[in-house]
């Protein structure tokens, strides 16, 4: 046991049956869900948090033993194991932390950092969204103090193979839902609303993933970000 910023950092050892790669994959997504600490902000530590694994707790896992002549390749579930935990950070950071124009940044910053080149991000923000027909995320986002976006990560892998595809994802990424003018009532109903931007978070997470994998497929990914708030021009 060591301490880490003043917290205790715990190695964990973990003992897995596997019997196909899904089921490896689905370890190492699960210890690293498991071995995340809580978000904190304390000490400049928001930004660490939200956009970088845990470092609050040292993991390490190991596969043994052979899946017939399959050898597990043990870098790629870090990986999925580090993104895992980005997505979290970002579901569980407050949205007086990650707003829709943090969170953008956010993806603008991560997705050039991970893509090397070969990842690019687009983005619709505010008046445009309307402008251009994208009424929905509008509506809802147009309320509150920081503007609705429309966020889109297009990765163009550096070599392609015969079975390569064209992958779309979309996620949802209400930063909180208070319901606008439809409040939400009683109170425990607006509780963890800042967790109602979920779907983007794993999708980005998974998009990262991919792109650090270095898939063969190309992938885009897009990020609805809105703040559903209560105000004169929330959607009716």
């Amino acid at each position: 046991v060591a301490q880490i910023r003043g917290r205790k950092a715990v190695t964990l050892a973990v003992l897995a049956l596997i019997t196909s790669e899904d089921d490896a994959v689905a370890y190492a997504s699960h210890v690293a869900r498991g071995a995340l600490s809580p978000f904190t902000a304390q000490n400049g530590a928001a930004e660490g948090d939200y956009t970088a694994a845990a470092t609050h707790v040292q993991l390490k896992v190991t596969f043994q033993g052979p899946l017939g002549n399959k050898t597990f390749n043990a870098e790629k579930y870090a990986i999925i194991a580090k993104y895992v935990q980005v997505a979290m950070r970002l579901i569980e950071a407050p949205t007086n932390l990650v707003d829709t124009t943090t969170f953008a940044e956010i993806i603008h910053k991560m997705g050039a950092a991970v893509g090397n080149g070969t990842v690019t991000v687009s983005e619709i923000a505010g008046e445009d969204l309307r402008e251009q027909g994208y009424g929905g995320v509008y509506g809802v986002g147009k309320a509150a103090e920081f503007p609705p976006r429309l966020v889109t990560l297009h990765y163009r892998p550096a070599q392609k193979t015969a079975a390569s595809k064209k992958i779309g994802l979309v996620g949802k990424g209400m930063v909180y839902d208070a319901g606008g003018l439809s409040v939400k009532t009683p109170t425990p109903f607006m509780c963890g609303m800042k967790r109602d931007m979920g779907g983007a978070g794993a999708v980005f997470g998974g998009f990262l993933a991919a792109v650090a994998l270095r898939s063969h497929h190309e992938i885009t990914a897009t990020l609805c970000l809105a703040d559903n708030a209560i105000g004169p021009r929330a959607f009716r």
